[in-house]
């Protein structure tokens, strides 16, 4: 789920475009900052925050190591 920084729901996301893959949603979001409400496989649910910057891809990998 994807939150404004003033804790307002925005909109849910998938974590797959279609019922039978892995691939995951791609999310267009104005520039600005956003609290991210997700699950990874190693830690549960979280949350995390981040910044959108204009012209750039952000790519959100809860289940990295490192």
């Amino acid at each position: 789920m994807i939150y404004t920084t003033d804790g307002k729901f925005l909109r849910n996301v998938e974590n797959h475009i279609s019922r039978s893959d892995e691939s995951p949603e791609l999310v267009k979001l104005a520039p600005g900052s956003y609290t991210l409400e997700a699950r990874s496989a190693n830690d549960g649910y979280v949350r995390v925050a981040v910044v959108i910057k204009p012209g750039r891809r952000t790519i959100l990998n809860l289940d990295s190591q490192g």
